[in-house]
């Protein structure tokens, strides 16, 4: 029993170690260079979500055709709901960086790092789940110029997940 609580323990201290690797190593600017393209391609999909929303009132009298638009329309929201919840993992991860970059006493910095390192670690497994979500719809997108923008916004979801994969691997390689 002794043996299996301490492994436990070495298991848990192992991972906060690791998380402050996380944190200490990711930049703001790190975080604006695949924030930016996030950024744009889900204002881009909006842009779209709200072409296909203008379209369906003309449909009304077409079933079948207005089935079809709906479904495109669901599709391309759920991309766009998948884009903005991952923006919001980047904008809390600016503002824990920024406050970092703040910090002047070491144990504030630290304090601060490490929660940049388990944001980190949620944001990357949210921004995977995300980027599969995204990737499982665009087989349902038919339209080419949306399937091509849904497929930009899946590639920011990636891009943002490896960023984020990225330093926890690095963090574990220096420990």
């Amino acid at each position: 029993m002794n043996r299996l609580c301490a492994v436990l323990v070495g298991l848990l201290i192992s991972h906060v170690v690791l998380a402050a690797g996380c944190g200490q190593s990711l930049t703001l600017r790190e975080l604006e260079v695949v924030g930016e393209p996030l950024d744009r391609a889900t204002e881009t999909v909006l842009q779209h979500l709200v072409g296909l929303a203008e379209e369906m009132p003309a449909l009304v009298d077409s079933p079948a055709k207005f089935q079809r638009v709906s479904m495109e329309h669901e599709y391309v929201r759920q991309s766009h709901d998948a884009g903005i919840m991952v923006q919001g993992h980047v904008d809390s991860m600016r503002i824990l960086l920024g406050l970092r970059e703040l910090m002047v006493d070491k144990r504030d910095k630290g304090t601060v790092s490490q929660y940049v390192a388990r944001k980190g670690a949620y944001s990357r497994k949210a921004a995977e789940r995300a980027t599969q979500r995204v990737n499982n719809i665009l087989t349902h997108v038919s339209r080419p110029g949306v399937a091509v923008d849904v497929s930009k916004l899946r590639d920011a979801l990636s891009q943002v997940g490896e960023v984020f994969g990225k330093y926890l691997k690095r963090s574990s390689a220096d420990s």
